[in-house]
């Protein structure tokens, strides 16, 4: 690894790939804009809801290198194979992955829904997985290097509202798989960390953050900051652990909730 000395040089994410899942729309998007911002080509997956791929690269392309949309269902393995297999056409050489793609559904847990249940597992956990182990394999293990970054919560540390269970489970295996990987896979240069947010408003999260939302003053009072996330204020944690500033930080969960669980 080339030594760099300068904090610019640091941050610098030139010349680097980045893939980040589920990145038209809400915090996948302004994640996928600093890492582009920061000077890295950028593709965006996702299953063009809520927000266009297309309409997303174009704005993206303004900033980045190379911008490369592809439509992926990330609880389907047979759309991950297809995308690896779009990466690798391209020429797409992954080094940094950001696995954002999420899905929530709220009800009680005692009538919970067992098909709801497994829509957010599959999705969250199980696409998760399957994502980081195609493009660790085809990518990253090859080239002896790689920064993996899982988008976890801070309901996967501590529980959250009524209605989450399903939401909360995956997000506590998301920082369960974060840690294992990053043991298995330090031998291997691939580093693999998790950033745990708190609220941010976005379509996902519009039933719980929106002006007319009951819970919406409840989380604002639970929350020592008062507020809810800015999406921009993620941009740095993620351009932190995709660049060699964090290059001896591996198997850790930064939450990013204006200290909403040390209160």
């Amino acid at each position: 690894m080339r030594i760099l000395n300068h904090v610019k040089e640091l941050f610098d994410l030139s010349g680097k790939k980045a893939l980040v899942t589920g990145g038209a729309s809400g915090i996948g998007y302004t994640m996928a804009e600093g890492l582009a911002e920061a000077g890295a080509s950028v593709a965006i997956c996702g299953r063009g809801r809520h927000g266009s791929l297309e309409e997303a690269s174009e704005r993206l392309s303004d900033i980045g290198p190379e911008i490369l949309p592809i439509k992926c269902d990330v609880s389907k393995e047979e759309d991950i194979l297809q995308l690896v297999s779009t990466l690798k056409d391209k020429n797409f050489q992954v080094a940094i992955l950001v696995n954002n793609a999420g899905v929530s559904w709220g009800h009680p847990s005692e009538t919970f829904p067992l098909d709801r249940w497994q829509m957010v597992i599959e999705t969250n956990l199980t696409g998760l997985f399957v994502m980081t182990r195609e493009i660790a394999k085809e990518f990253m293990i090859p080239s002896g290097s790689g920064s993996i970054i899982n988008i976890a919560s801070v309901s996967g540390m501590t529980g959250g509202e009524i209605g989450i269970t399903a939401y909360s489970a995956s997000k506590a295996g998301v920082i369960g798989i974060t840690k294992q990987l990053a043991i298995e896979w330090a031998s291997m240069g691939i580093r693999v960390n998790a950033i745990a947010p708190s609220w941010f408003p976005s379509y996902m999260t519009r039933h719980f953050t929106g002006d007319d939302s009951p819970y919406r003053e409840l989380l604002l009072a639970d929350c020592p900051f008062g507020r809810f996330g800015h999406p921009w204020e993620l941009k740095g944690p993620v351009v932190f652990l995709a660049s060699q500033a964090s290059s001896y930080i591996t198997g850790t969960c930064i939450p990013v909730d204006g200290g909403y669980i040390s209160k």
